[in-house]
């Protein structure tokens, strides 16, 4: 038997094509392991897979039970703050009309023709303003009105 290798002996050879044989065995083996060992990981994964399944899932409803529950305690909050807003403003309004000046009275006497009024008040008679809001042809002789401090019809 010859040899591709000058000077090695027969003996050499077939001892170095044995320990490539052993490794490639060796290899494969360790390949062959490895690989029953991918298996039997992918298969402890689809056996888990249907829990893991079920506990997102579970989760997943629990969620949905928390968003639900936030959901009405925000409704009920939105409510309460519109009330609690609603009350501000009649309070706003209360505080506005408790700080008024005082109004003055009058008896309106006559009406001219630039839009002013004669009304007698505090024990003489004066020519005033009339509001926007107050229509002079309503107004009767002797009846009696609201003077803001400028001394304006505004009622």
């Amino acid at each position: 038997m010859q040899h591709d290798r000058p000077g090695s002996r027969p003996e050499e050879a077939d001892d170095h094509s044995a320990d490539e044989g052993a490794g490639r065995e060796t290899s494969q083996s360790a390949q062959i392991r490895f690989l029953e060992e991918e298996i039997a990981l992918l298969r402890r994964k689809l056996t888990e897979s249907p829990r893991h399944v079920r506990l997102l899932e579970q989760r997943l409803a629990e969620a949905s039970e928390r968003v639900g529950q936030l959901t009405e305690r925000n409704t009920k909050l939105v409510d309460t703050l519109r009330e609690a807003r609603s009350q501000l403003l009649a309070l706003r309004e209360e505080v506005d009309r408790l700080a008024q000046p005082p109004s003055g009275y009058g008896v309106y006497l006559a009406g001219h023709e630039d839009g002013t009024v004669d009304v007698f008040t505090a024990g003489r008679r004066m020519r005033v303003a009339v509001s926007p809001a107050v229509e002079i042809d309503t107004l009767k002789r002797g009846q009696s009105v609201r003077l803001n401090e400028a001394l304006t019809v505004v009622e």
